[in-house]
């Protein structure tokens, strides 16, 4: 078995059903307008993130889209919700989840806020 970091959802916190690689322009093509304009963002931001980026669907909810960003010392993930309109970031022992329950487009916001976050954080970390 394949070892991933902790920040993987392949790592073997789900046991059930297989994980697939996707490329970027088929994952990003097959998800919702939120988390094209999310991914477009920290894209334009981090260009280095479009390049190392690691698209993965799993085979128990499909629909779902997660995005594994990896440095030299450590790691965060994104998942895309499509049914529920989430966005989840985790990553160096932070989690958070960002809905449409928090209004004026700040799902967008406060998601990029965490990701701009973890960015710093693991860059720092590698200086």
């Amino acid at each position: 078995m394949d070892k991933f970091p902790e920040h993987d959802p392949r790592c073997g916190r789900e046991t059930k059903g297989q994980w697939n690689r996707q490329p970027q322009d088929i994952a990003l093509a097959d998800t919702p307008e939120f988390s094209q304009r999310f991914f477009a963002e920290v894209f334009n931001e981090f260009p280095a993130l479009a390049a190392s980026v690691v698209f993965l669907r799993w085979s128990v909810g499909p629909d779902d889209l997660y995005a594994v960003f990896n440095f030299s010392s450590g790691g965060f993930a994104v998942q895309i919700d499509p049914g529920l309109e989430y966005i989840i970031v985790w990553g160096a022992g932070e989690h958070g989840e960002y809905g449409d329950w928090m209004g004026d487009g700040d799902r967008l916001a406060s998601a990029l806020e965490d990701v701009r976050t973890l960015v710093w954080w693991f860059e720092s970390l590698s200086i």
